[in-house]
């Protein structure tokens, strides 16, 4: 096996010199909106890969704004393979079950607080998986998953259940905030404001829940967090660079 450490050849981030990849774009206008942490499986600066027969897996993916802990998975068998989509980028594939990484915080990110992320569902069937799930042994769960009747659910000690999934790319902002919490897709709220509970983010886990189980199907981009909540429109310059670099609503 050989692993495979991102470089950052010749690039610096915010320098101005130069043309800027589409990971560093995402990273400086995460960054502009006051991100927390930037996971991002297209950034080779942050990543750590495994090749195996021509195919490769991620070990590791660092945040990119060095704030918070590093997603990791040690475990040959349960690491993510690395996908290419028509428009060049990389992310996170689990075509199989059981292939997933964690980072567990230091420090909780207490609510209200925001998580952005990039999917795309294998299939417009599967209920009660993990996209994003905070993996932690503090803080209570926080999710982004499939919910009973395969809708898109929001989860931090309660249920908001909103609109059924597809197997289109989309991209999803999740305000936690007690009573209030919201889930907006591409821009657009996704029904009411619900209780979607008050537990903490303890950490960030992607493609399961419960380390092994809830396992999701389908392909993982950016995952952004914010400490505090963000509106829609602090965020409409994010969104205007996700939509940019990543094919959101079409399936692929």
């Amino acid at each position: 096996m050989m692993l495979t450490l991102g470089l950052g050849l010749g690039v610096t981030y915010g320098s101005g010199r130069g043309v800027s990849t589409p990971a560093q774009q995402i990273l400086n206008a995460a960054t502009a909106a006051g991100a927390t942490a930037v996971y991002d499986p297209d950034n080779p600066d942050t990543w750590s890969l495994r090749e195996s027969g021509g195919t490769f897996f991620y070990s590791a993916v660092a945040d990119g704004l060095g704030n918070k802990e590093t997603l990791a998975q040690a475990t040959e068998a349960r690491q993510p393979q690395q996908r290419t989509l028509s428009t060049g980028r990389k992310v996170w594939d689990a075509p199989v079950a059981d292939r997933f990484m964690l980072a567990e915080f230091a420090a909780d990110i207490a609510q209200p607080n925001t998580i952005v992320a990039v999917f795309r569902s294998a299939n417009d069937t599967q209920t009660s998986k993990a996209i994003v799930d905070s993996f932690a042994a503090t803080g209570g769960r926080q999710q982004l998953a499939t919910g009973t009747g395969a809708v898109h659910r929001m989860h931090a000690g309660a249920n908001v259940d909103r609109s059924v999934i597809d197997t289109n790319w989309r991209l999803a902002q999740c305000n936690f905030d007690g009573a209030a919490s919201a889930l907006f897709l591409e821009g657009a709220q996704d029904g009411a404001a619900g209780n979607a509970g008050a537990n903490a983010l303890g950490g960030i886990g992607i493609l399961a829940a419960n380390a092994t189980t809830a396992n999701f199907l389908g392909s993982l981009g950016p995952v952004i967090v914010f400490s505090g909540l963000k509106t829609n429109a602090e965020l409409a310059g994010l969104r205007a660079k996700i939509n940019e670099h990543y094919p959101i609503g079409v399936s692929e």
